[in-house]
């Protein structure tokens, strides 16, 4: 368990490019099975990402309430987008052809780019980017700029590391995980005495989601190591037991390891696929058909 990964299936740029998606943004990958979908020529089939899986189960009434806050500051600072906004087309409710979808489509796309300014001008966007510059800034090997302001937070993590003798085996390792159909690339694999290797994210949210982060990584652990590229899977051999939070709330200075029971995971996976079926689920008929 102590012998070094391969880096074949971990690549940078898999943000920038990575698995063919579909129009949702899923992952379209191949089964280990072979199995080929009937619907699509190429046989792909759509895994749901790791990090959406929970959703199905959140209650984001307090997450959209501060998004409309957000947006509606946004837009009150920057008149310019109001007036985007505005010249925008209404949506095309006609007969839904092959022409007005894509019109519809081309529309949405120009209002999603004036909402994510308008975040961007009321500071929302603001907790996302630390968290991206922090992933980057700890990566082993990094030799990026890090600001005076997050200095204590990489340095509280690099301690907890020391510490507890965490060593980093491998870095942003894309896999897939047939029995979920979920996919998604996490932060490392990682070798803790004790514990062997585990799947470890890194966090830096204020408050934390343990129940959320349970089943994103309950698909990661129960998953194979994919090659987008090629298609080729690998085990992944780690512990399924447990997973390894690393939480740093942003600008605290302090991280906590945080261990992740699987198994509740794999639980919460399953909850969250069976209301996406009854979701889905046709319980309705005209009367009389």
């Amino acid at each position: 368990m102590s012998t070094p990964l391969p880096d074949f299936f971990g690549y940078e740029e898999d943000f920038v490019t990575g698995p063919p998606r579909d129009q949702y943004g899923r992952p379209m990958l191949i089964k280990a099975s072979g199995e080929a979908n009937p619907d699509r020529e190429d046989g792909r089939w759509a895994y749901t990402r790791a990090s959406s899986l929970s959703e199905h189960l959140a209650n984001n009434k307090g997450l959209h309430i501060w998004q409309q806050r957000n947006l509606v500051r946004g837009m009150g600072r920057r008149p310019d987008l109001v007036e985007m906004a505005g010249a925008v087309a209404d949506e095309d409710t006609g007969p839904r052809t092959r022409e007005v979808q894509e019109r519809n489509r081309r529309m949405n796309a120009e209002l999603d780019e004036i909402i994510l300014q308008a975040f961007d001008a009321s500071g929302a966007n603001g907790g996302r980017n630390y968290g991206t510059a922090f992933h980057a800034l700890t990566e082993p090997g990094t030799t990026g700029y890090a600001p005076d302001r997050m200095l204590a937070d990489i340095e509280s993590l690099s301690r907890v590391l020391q510490e507890y003798r965490i060593k980093i085996l491998a870095t942003e390792q894309f896999v897939a995980n047939d029995d979920l159909m979920g996919a998604g690339t996490f932060d490392h694999i990682v070798e803790v005495p004790g514990y062997g290797r585990m799947v470890a994210d890194k966090k830096t949210a204020r408050v934390a989601k343990p129940n959320d982060y349970a089943i994103q990584m309950a698909v990661y652990a129960g998953g194979d190591l994919y090659d987008w590229r090629t298609d080729e899977r690998e085990p992944l051999e780690v512990n399924r037991d447990w997973a390894l939070l690393l939480h740093t709330p942003k600008e605290t200075g302090t991280t906590y390891p945080v261990l992740i029971d699987l198994g509740a995971g794999r639980y919460g996976a399953r909850l969250a696929r069976s209301v996406e079926s009854w979701r889905k689920a046709s319980v309705a008929k005209v009367l009389g058909a």
